[in-house]
């Protein structure tokens, strides 16, 4: 399937644009200090990655949107939406990131829905821990991979 150029081009910037807040998110995770007394910390680095996730999961709506036919109609529509980015489709579109970063991405979808229903202070560290290991570069991967599918775009832009 062919899409027309401008509907390509226009989504290639609003991509770059939420790409870009992405990137501004893991400067602040770095940012953080150690020494902050650990509810302070988590509050903070929750709030981070519950950003990141949304930041996302717009893009990837977006391209659902313009690219896909909608975002999927279930009750489970974030993950499947998160699983569709990692499908490549031929005659309609390549795999956004690949299956091991969407893999990868699951658990900051886990997180974001638990940090939306949970007091600050209900935070676990040993699982804020878990995910801030993998963050930096989890961040660079789908950065990475999602501005590769922003040149493909370009290119059938033609």
């Amino acid at each position: 399937m062919r899409f027309e150029s401008t509907v390509l081009l226009r989504l290639s910037k609003e991509v770059e644009g939420e790409v870009a807040q992405v990137k501004k998110l893991k400067k602040e995770f770095e940012e953080v200090p150690e020494s902050l007394k650990e509810n302070i910390r988590n509050r903070i680095i929750g709030s981070l990655f519950h950003d990141f996730y949304s930041g996302l999961e717009r893009i990837f709506k977006r391209i659902a949107v313009e690219l896909n036919g909608g975002v999927p109609k279930t009750e489970s529509w974030h993950r499947d939406l998160l699983i569709e980015m990692s499908w490549d489709m031929p005659d309609l579109r390549k795999a956004v990131i690949t299956e091991g970063t969407m893999r990868r991405l699951l658990p900051f979808l886990r997180f974001r829905h638990v940090f939306r229903n949970l007091y600050g202070f209900e935070l676990e560290a040993p699982k804020i821990q878990e995910l801030e290991k993998d963050f930096p570069s989890l961040c660079d991967t789908v950065v990475t991979e999602i501005l590769q599918f922003v040149e493909w775009m370009r290119e059938q832009s033609g």
